[in-house]
Parts: structure tokens; sequence; C-alpha cells
């Protein structure tokens, strides 16, 4: 796969990811936006309102979500080289696993080291951050082996 190819990879695994968060919690019944919820962290400010729209913040949450996802999707290619005897599958859950972990850890340092971070339901929303990425590493798993077919 080329660079080209891994980066479209990483936006449409993202934004796979961010419908499926959007999806889990409106049937929880939760107003939590990830990415407003990041634009809204990034102002860094003592109150942070949860429903908040605050721009140029959302422009720049909205990259910086996007680069992260194509960041995983490098980090992706890398790993299915170390373990190219492994099923598809198992590479995708193993690798889901691995990155959600980095995502629950990366929002919940953000969220302890924020003078007024949004109330949300920090185990109901790192959960559903850990499923969504488990969603972005099987979407890059499948795109990698249609690519690869």
């Amino acid at each position: 796969m080329s660079y080209f190819d891994q980066m479209v990879a990483g936006i449409v695994a993202t934004l796979m990811m961010t419908v499926f968060t959007e999806i889990v919690f409106r049937l929880l019944k939760r107003k939590y936006h990830v990415i407003r919820i990041l634009a809204n962290m990034i102002r860094f400010q003592r109150v942070t309102p949860l429903q908040d729209t605050p721009q140029p913040h959302m422009l720049i949450a909205g990259v910086m979500h996007f680069l992260i996802g194509v960041f995983f999707a490098l980090m992706f290619r890398s790993f299915v080289t170390w373990v190219p005897d492994w099923s598809p599958s198992l590479q995708a859950m193993v690798f889901g696993i691995f990155i959600g972990l980095i995502a629950i850890g990366g929002w919940r340092l953000f969220f302890d080291l924020h003078p007024g971070p949004p109330s949300v339901s920090l185990p109901e929303y790192l959960g559903v951050i850990g499923l969504g990425h488990l969603v972005l590493s099987f979407t890059l798993a499948g795109i990698h082996q249609n690519i690869q077919s």
C-alpha cells in the first residue's frame, strides 16, 4: 500500500469510528460528540460546557482527530508486517485493543490534566472510545485486505 492509500485508509477508518461512536452515544442518550469535546478541551478553560461549539477549535479538533487516525493507519501497516502469519481478524483485534488502550489512556490523561473538563461519565465515554478503536482497526484491516488482493 502506498502512503497515499494509507492516508485515505486512515481517514475512512476514522470516519467509521466517529460514526460508530456517534451512534452508540445516541443510543445511550448521551450528547457526547468526540470532536466537539476535543474542541472544548483544547480551549483549556476552567469551565468546559459539553455542548459548546467553539470556533475555530472545531476545525483544529477535527484535523487533529483525523491526523491521529492517519497515524494509526501507518502504525497498522507496520504492525501487519511484523505479524504476517496472523489472520486479518486477529491482527485487527490485537491492534484495535492496543490503540484503544492508547486512546483511553490519552483521553484519561487529558481529562485528569484539564482544569475544567466537560462533565461526562468517564467510564462510559472511555469504554465507547475503546470500542471505537476496534472499529477503526477492523476497518483498516478490511481496507488493507482489499488493496492487497
